[in-house]
C-alpha cells in the first residue's frame, strides 16, 4: 500500500480515447477512480484494439508478400509477433486487474499480471526498433551507427515518410514516458501493479496503478494509459502501410 506524497499520479493520453478522465467517485470508505460509463468506455476500446489488430495484422500479411526476406522477417517475426503479445497482454491486464476492481488481488494474480505489464512494456518499445529496422532494409540504408536506428531518434526522420515523421513528432513526448518505463523494466526495478493506496483520511483505493520506484516514479494508472499505447501503436502502423503504399 501507499500514502500521501505516494499519490502522485503521472498523465495519461486519454484524449486519444475520446474518455472524459474523473477520478476518486467516494464509496463509503472506498475510492474508486472510474464511474460505471468510464468502465464500459474502456472495455469498449480493449474491443475496438482487439478487432483492429487483427485487421492490422493481415494488412501487414499482404503487405509483406512481395517483399525480401529479410524486411519480410521483420514485419511477420518482430512486428506481427509482438503485436499479438501486446493483444495478449492487454486482454489479460483486464481479466486479471479489471479497471473496476474494489477489493485487494491474491498476490499470485497480481503477480502474474505484473508478468502481462512487464511483457507489455518491452514489447511496445520494441516494436519501434522493428519498424526502424524494416524501415532500413526497404530503403538500403547503410547504417553507420545502430544507436541512430530508432523510429524517435532524430536522426532517423530523413528516413520516414511525411505521415511516419508527422507521427514521430506526434508522439515524441509519449515515447519518452514509454521509455521512461521500459528501461527500469529491463534494467533496473520493474514496475508492479500497487494492492491499494491509502489518502489522508484512510481511504482505501483498489483501481489498478503501476509504478517502477518510489524514488524516480509516479504512479500511472493502469487502463486508460495500455489503451493510450494501443492506439498510437496502430497509429503508426496505420501511417506506415499508408505512407509505404502510396509512396509517400
Amino acid at each position: 500500500m501507499h500514502k500521501g506524497k505516494h499519490l502522485t499520479v503521472s498523465c495519461c493520453l486519454l484524449g486519444l480515447l475520446g474518455i472524459e478522465y474523473r477520478v476518486n467517485v467516494g464509496t463509503g470508505n472506498l475510492k474508486m477512480a472510474y464511474d460505471h460509463d468510464q468502465v464500459r468506455e474502456f472495455r469498449i476500446k480493449l474491443e475496438e484494439f482487439r478487432r483492429n489488430h487483427l485487421e492490422y495484422m493481415t494488412s501487414v500479411l499482404v503487405f509483406t508478400a512481395s517483399l525480401e526476406e529479410k524486411p519480410r522477417a521483420l514485419f511477420e517475426y518482430g512486428i506481427l509477433r509482438r503485436l499479438f503479445v501486446i493483444e495478449v497482454c492487454v486482454s489479460k491486464l483486464f481479466e486479471l486487474s479489471p479497471p473496476d476492481l474494489s477489493g485487494e488481488l491474491d498476490a499470485r494474480i497480481r503477480h502474474e499480471a505484473n508478468a502481462h505489464l512487464h511483457s507489455f512494456l518491452v514489447n511496445c518499445y520494441g516494436i519501434f526498433d522493428n519498424i526502424a529496422w524494416a524501415i532500413v532494409e526497404l530503403q538500403k540504408v547503410k547504417v553507420k551507427n545502430k544507436m541512430e536506428v530508432s523510429f524517435f531518434h532524430k536522426k532517423f526522420r530523413k528516413y520516414l515518410t511525411p505521415k511516419l515523421r508527422e507521427k514521430a513528432l506526434k508522439y515524441k513526448e509519449w515515447y519518452e514516458f514509454l521509455r521512461s518505463q521500459r528501461h527500469p523494466t529491463a534494467h533496473r526495478i520493474p514496475p508492479y501493479i500497487v494492492p491499494y493506496t491509502i489518502d489522508g483520511q484512510d481511504i482505501q483505493d483498489f483501481t489498478p496503478r503501476y509504478i517502477h520506484s518510489l524514488d524516480e516514479g509516479k504512479l500511472v494508472y493502469l487502463h486508460p494509459q495500455i489503451l493510450s499505447d494501443c492506439q498510437i501503436i496502430l497509429d503508426v502502423l496505420n501511417a506506415f502501410l499508408a505512407g509505404y503504399k502510396s509512396g509517400n
